[in-house]
């Protein structure tokens, strides 16, 4: 993470080193990348990026972590949007995070960021089944605060938790499905699928009473 003095600079001087590191980190794999171009493109000295970060996997997992945190504001304000309804938060998420992806802007460096970190199918968006990270972004106790229970056939928090880590499978799924075959329409219409199958159940007479 970034030091006291990265904090203290301009908003304008840490975008335009944000922007340098991540112009570098498009181009190439993670370990072939270099500080030298990204203090050259951002027009700072080598001595005062080690100011800034410890090294450029800390300035790469800033960068993770800012992402991170638009998510987790996207979502707070999409819950709040929908009177809480995680449905279709999961749904937002899903396509928000898609849309960052397949953004040309943001293509190459996700595609780096992927292959540099060596992620595997299995522990993409989500490391360890027995880590707190299996719920992903609705680990944060604010956002799980604003998650509507009367619309769930819960009892309790547990319920809701075994619910929250199963959409976060699902979640996980469909994004690598659509990394996969680069499809991102047919990914969509699994991933919508595999929801219905939660929200409605898979029997058919509870399916058609619920709707």
């Amino acid at each position: 993470m970034p030091t006291e003095t990265f904090e203290n600079l301009s908003e304008e001087k840490k975008l335009k080193i944000i922007e340098a590191a991540k112009k570098e980190f498009s181009r190439v794999q993670f370990e072939d990348t270099s500080i030298k171009n990204i203090v050259k493109e951002a027009g700072i000295a080598r001595g005062s990026f080690y100011q800034y970060f410890n090294s450029k996997r800390d300035l790469l997992e800033y960068i993770i972590y800012e992402n991170k945190q638009r998510l987790e504001k996207f979502i707070k304000k999409t819950l709040k949007d929908t009177n809480g309804d995680i449905f279709d938060a999961y749904i937002k998420m899903y396509d928000y995070i898609l849309n960052e992806i397949f953004n040309e802007e943001n293509k190459e460096l996700y595609k780096r960021i992927i292959e540099s970190l060596k992620v595997e199918e299995e522990n993409f968006l989500l490391p360890q089944l027995d880590k707190k990270e299996i719920n992903g972004p609705f680990k944060n106790e604010e956002i799980v605060n604003l998650i509507n229970k009367d619309l769930l056939n819960i009892e309790n928090q547990e319920d809701l938790d075994r619910i929250i880590k199963v959409l976060f499978l699902i979640t996980r799924s469909g994004i690598i499905l659509a990394l996969k075959n680069n499809d991102t329409k047919k990914a969509k219409s699994e991933y919508i699928k595999m929801i219905d199958y939660i929200k409605y159940g898979a029997l058919k007479r509870k399916r058609e009473e619920v709707k």
